[in-house]
């Protein structure tokens, strides 16, 4: 899975970490999945750090999956994936490039599984 973000994207992220509260990551798999649901949960649809609280909680049910081999959460890592991905700009090609991009080839991958 990606999760390497640009600087451009600083601010969202910091934006994120705040809205997740310390200390982040924490030690439990499934602290961090509940934290990353509950802070998703009271996000504004405009938060700009939306796509990234998607893709942070998508990377941690692909950890969970993996340890666990549930299919539910694969199929929550493909929606999660999706929905990081709708909050690119498409109209800026290098973000589709550099975040649209990998998002859906690990889309792919999670469906694959």
């Amino acid at each position: 899975m990606n999760r390497e973000f640009d600087s451009a994207n600083f601010g969202a992220v910091r934006a994120m970490r705040e809205a997740l509260g310390e200390p982040w990551p924490p030690a439990s798999l499934e602290e961090r999945i509940g934290r990353l649901q509950d802070t998703l949960d009271q996000a504004s649809e405009d938060a700009p750090y939306l796509g990234f609280l998607h893709e942070e909680l998508a990377v941690a049910l692909w950890e969970r999956a993996q340890r666990d081999g549930s299919f539910l959460d694969i199929a929550d890592v493909a929606y999660h994936l999706g929905a990081a991905a709708e909050s690119v700009d498409m109209s800026d090609r290098a973000a589709a490039q550099e975040r649209a991009g990998p998002l859906l080839l690990n889309m792919g991958t999670a469906m694959l599984t």
